[in-house]
């Protein structure tokens, strides 16, 4: 048991509706766990309300925050899988960004002790104020330069299976997310030298 309890701003994937593996079942487990060694925690999920998996449900230690970014399959801009992925990159940032006057407000009211950002390197929801403030613990799961360089490496395979174009776009928003994620983790590191 904790010699006190932490309060901890999630951020990044959360919990399936149900229990699975991947990574939404890491963020079960490690929420389960977190919150039972009694850490309170707000996880800030920037995708629909839905159930949880019954061992997170009725937890008062976690308080989960929904932001819907209106996204939905089979649209205009989700029928290929092309647009789908970065359609759905860019509603999960604009949702993040909508999460922030939440986030703020909650952080006002009562300060959190950590942030911990799950899968995801870059996230917008949480104003650099605050970032500065705060002890930020990044727990990726992926990160696009190494997607990026075993794109370009296999990009002959890619060019036999689907037009060019659809690589053009993927390299692209990797290769925007790969600076994004670089400028993060730079950041992270200058805060951490400099003892903020």
């Amino acid at each position: 048991m904790p010699t006190r309890s932490l309060r901890i701003a999630w951020l990044g994937v959360g919990p399936a509706g149900r229990e699975s593996g991947g990574v939404p079942g890491v963020a079960t487990e490690l929420l389960h766990g977190l919150a039972s060694l009694g850490h309170r925690i707000d996880c800030f999920a920037a995708s629909p309300e839905h159930e949880l998996p019954p061992r997170l449900q009725g937890d008062d230690n976690l308080t989960f925050v929904w932001g819907p970014s209106g996204w939905r399959w089979d649209r205009w801009y989700s029928r290929t899988k092309i647009t789908a992925f970065a359609s759905g990159l860019l509603a999960r940032g604009l949702g993040s960004l909508r999460m922030r006057r939440e986030f703020t407000r909650r952080h006002r009211r009562e300060p959190y002790d950590v942030i911990y950002q799950f899968s995801n390197i870059e996230n917008l929801a949480v104003p650099s104020r605050i970032a500065r403030e705060v002890p930020l613990v990044i727990h990726p799961e992926t990160h696009a330069a190494g997607e990026l360089r075993f794109l370009i490496t296999e990009r002959r395979l890619s060019f036999r299976c689907q037009p060019r174009s659809t690589f053009a776009i993927a390299a692209t928003i990797m290769a925007l997310r790969a600076l994004l994620q670089r400028v993060t983790i730079r950041r992270a590191r200058k805060h951490a030298l400099m003892g903020n």
